[in-house]
């Protein structure tokens, strides 16, 4: 946590630029660090596109939802804080929702991927299968 808070205060450096200048600068790494805290505090709460309907699957494995009209649904990867599950639906519907760089996450904090190895003997075709997994 510390290295985070460290790398966002190196970003937001004092400089002899004028704000308008160095304004872009200051919000993209605002996103980047909001991306990285929220990840890091919510990892469960990574969502990956399912569909163009605004359908999510969160890293935990429950299904979460936008509106279709929302224009967070071009995303591919969400990270969604705040969730609400009713009764007549399946999914949850996402009340707060950041996109996500997953790439550029998976860099910064690779403790949040999880991966395995598994092997297991196929018995039909009498050979040892094995899957990678990363989640």
């Amino acid at each position: 946590m510390r290295a985070i808070l460290a790398q966002a205060e190196a970003e937001f450096a004092v400089s002899d630029l004028p704000v308008s200048a160095v304004l872009p600068d200051i919000l993209a790494a605002l996103s980047r660090t909001s991306q990285i805290l929220l990840a890091v505090g919510f990892g469960d709460r990574l969502a990956r596109r399912r569909d163009e309907s605004g359908r999510y699957q969160l890293a935990n494995g429950l299904g979460a939802m936008l509106d279709q009209q929302d224009g967070l649904t071009c995303n591919a990867w969400l990270i969604a804080p705040a969730l609400l599950q009713g009764s007549a639906t399946p999914d949850a519907r996402m009340l707060l929702a950041l996109p996500v760089d997953i790439e550029a996450l998976c860099q910064q904090q690779p403790a949040l991927i999880e991966r395995r190895t598994e092997v297991e003997w196929d018995e039909e075709k009498g050979t040892l299968r094995t899957l990678r997994r990363e989640q």
